[in-house]
């Protein structure tokens, strides 16, 4: 029967029953100070601090991963002729039925592109930072490093899955930008404290690029998606 009830006594469940328990949170990192990384500028080693993170790779398919001790991870030999950016991607991979943290290396060019974010059923990827590598460097300094962390397309922050599944989201959650850039601080703490938005550090539903400069710091709004 394919009708699963998770968990219940006295069931054998697998992994594949268990994973219905996580696949209702988006893929991301859980918390902004999770997977940092870091460089010390005088070597060619990243170091990648602890964690928790969730992968989302199907509708029935959720996977938590957990880093609970620092990693350094060696970044190889700079190109002799041209740049090139790497990047520290957590990937897991369906077939080895396991989950790595793994430099992805570019491909040096006059003018280089990062690598491809794989996010299939089989491999599925979150990038935590690109590392741009000059021609002959034989040490990463500090700016090399850009923080993907919060970036959606490479990683983003864990949420919980609760947008309607026909993609219409209920009136009184959403709220286009235009009506946004002229409320008060008073009026977005009122509509925060109702529920009517998310407050919250880290969890970014979608940014909207006109926020009133008087909007309260963690203040977050979403915004309908346009068919």
């Amino acid at each position: 029967m394919s009708l699963i009830t998770y968990p219940l006594d006295n069931k054998d469940y697998e992994a594949q029953d268990a994973e219905l328990f996580h696949c209702t949170r988006t893929s991301g990192i859980f918390d902004g100070d999770d997977f940092a990384c870091s460089v010390n500028g005088a070597d060619n080693y990243v170091t990648v601090g602890i964690g928790i993170g969730w992968i989302r790779n199907s509708r029935f398919s959720g996977k938590v991963i957990a880093l609970k001790n620092a990693l350094t991870l060696d970044m190889g030999v700079a190109d002799t002729t041209y740049p090139r950016i790497d990047a520290v991607v957590i990937q897991f991979d369906a077939n080895a039925n396991d989950t790595d943290i793994v430099v992805k290396r570019g491909t040096a060019a006059k003018t280089p592109s990062p690598p491809k974010v794989v996010q299939t059923e089989s491999v599925y990827e979150l990038h935590l930072c690109h590392v741009r590598r000059e021609a002959g460097a034989t040490s990463i300094p500090v700016s090399a490093l850009k923080d993907l962390r919060q970036n959606g397309t490479y990683c983003g922050v864990m949420q919980d899955d609760v947008s309607p599944k026909d993609g219409a989201a209920p009136a009184k959650h959403t709220h286009e930008a235009s009506d946004i850039t002229n409320w008060t601080q008073k009026t977005l703490t009122a509509l925060l404290k109702a529920g009517y938005m998310v407050a919250s550090s880290y969890q970014i539903v979608k940014s909207v690029e006109d926020i009133p400069a008087d909007a309260p710091e963690n203040a977050i709004f979403f915004v309908p998606e346009e068919d």
